[in-house]
This record gives C-alpha cells, structure tokens and sequence, in this order.
C-alpha cells in the first residue's frame, strides 16, 4: 500500500475498536477493492470521530476512502458515501506549524527531533489530500 492511497471499493467489515478524545482506532478495516479479487486488509486505521459515523454509514456499500500511511498504521483523510457526497477532515496549517515546532525544539536537545520528521510529511502529506478533496467539492468537517 503506498503512503497516501485513494481506495475505492465494497466496505465489507470493520474490526474491533478503541474511543479516543477525537478519533477511533480500528483493529482493522475490510475493502473489497473495484476489479481486485483479494481484499484490501488495513490495521489500525486511526478515523477521527468526526468521519467516524460517515465510514460506519458505507458498511456494506461502495465507497472511496482516502488514507494516509502513519508510523504505527493509517490514518483515514476522506471518505466519499455511496451518494457521492466527499466528506474531509486535515490536521490544517495548525498542524503542520505545530509540528515543525516541536520538531525544531526537539533538533536542539540530541537531534531527537529528526525523530518526529516522517510527522511533518504526514501531516503535509494529509493536507495535499485535503485540498484535492476540496477541489472536488468535498465537504471539510
């Protein structure tokens, strides 16, 4: 799977999952890709609960999802309903402020901020995918 992915297909399961303040973890998430006969399996795809009820109402529908790669999974960006409505959340330019920041504090004690670099592409990378969808009449919530 490559690190920023629009999967289209049959949403055929979601797997156990874990309430966080702002988003639900799942275990795992179950597509049947358009003209792919294997599945596509995700682990621990992090869904920010304002996209959460949007994903659970494509159980068992075609839908688009957008998703990005993250260190420990994925992260779901967008999700298209099977009415073809684009429902979108990105961490914003906050996010990607906030991120550099802590990076550059972090690069001054023993380089541990390089640690937190692959962050920053994530968090760019989510909002490129945020403006694309956006360019589609995407609805940001």
């Amino acid at each position: 799977m490559k690190p920023n992915e629009e999967i289209s297909g049959r949403l055929h399961r979601l797997g156990n999952s874990v309430l966080d303040d702002n988003s639900r973890l799942y275990s795992m998430v179950e597509l049947a890709a358009v003209g792919n006969s294997a599945p596509i399996i995700m682990t621990n795809l992090h869904v920010p609960a304002a996209l959460d009820v949007y994903l659970r109402e494509c159980l068992g529908e075609e839908a688009t999802i957008w998703v990005t790669k993250t260190g420990n999974g994925h992260s779901l960006i967008g999700v298209r309903l099977p009415s073809g409505k684009i429902y979108y959340t990105v961490p914003g330019t906050s996010g990607l402020v906030a991120a550099v920041i802590i990076c550059a504090v972090g690069c001054l004690f023993f380089f541990i901020g390089l640690v937190l670099l692959p962050s920053i592409f994530a968090v760019a990378a989510a909002n490129r995918i945020g403006a694309e969808l956006a360019s589609r009449g995407g609805v940001q919530i």
